[in-house]
């Protein structure tokens, strides 16, 4: 009875054994840089990138992984630093913008107060306009963004927006996102090429 029992564990460990081995090792989590799509056995091997993952975020990452918080959108501006206000018409920015007349309102908002250094605002600087009419008849919002050197020469660097009033990025008829370095054929560009420090007319 006892060499039975013996020999009946000893063919269960076996069978554990062989489909062990049978097993295919690796990583097993679908967002690991590394994730095995033939694996059935977790290895412990599994790697990961952190980063953005919201695809409306100014600097989403296609190959992250996990979202680590570092998102950056215009979600709440109007809670930024307002560095800037003004009232009434504005002959010269009524050329690229609306709300410019008698009863017009503008504020600039900057995020988490960024200054220029040396006449140069530092890469990741978001600044929205928003113009508005006392009538409620208007309400348009627009952002700048300085991207990394070298993202558009010819603007400085400085990426252009339209947006929602909820911070979100606006779309155009055929839903692409009103978004670029040569926004509006490089009509912001051009305008801002003129302004006093770095494309930013508020300073």
């Amino acid at each position: 009875m006892i060499k039975s029992f013996q020999f009946s564990l000893t063919l269960s460990v076996t069978a554990l054994l062989s489909l062990a081995s049978c097993q295919e090792k690796g990583c097993t989590d679908e967002v690991a840089t590394n994730y095995n799509q033939g694996a059935t056995f977790e290895d412990g091997s599994c790697t990961y990138t952190f980063g953005c993952t919201d695809p409306e975020a100014l600097n989403y990452d296609s190959n992250v992984g996990i979202d680590d918080g570092s998102c950056q959108t215009f979600v709440h501006w109007d809670q930024w630093v307002q560095i800037a206000s003004s009232f009434g018409t504005d002959t010269f920015a009524a050329i690229a913008h609306d709300g410019f007349d008698t009863l017009s309102i503008r504020k600039v908002y900057v995020r988490n107060d960024q200054l220029p250094v040396d006449s140069i605002y530092p890469e990741g600087t978001m600044i929205v306009l928003y113009n508005y009419s006392l009538g409620d008849t208007m309400k348009a919002y627009s952002a700048m963004v300085k991207q990394a050197e070298g993202f558009n020469p010819t603007s400085n660097d400085w990426e252009w927006f339209m947006l929602n009033k909820d911070g979100s990025i606006a779309k155009d008829n055929t839903g692409e996102l009103l978004r670029g370095g040569n926004l509006l054929d490089n009509y912001c560009t051009e305008c801002h090429s003129k302004a006093a420090i770095d494309f930013v007319y508020s300073n």
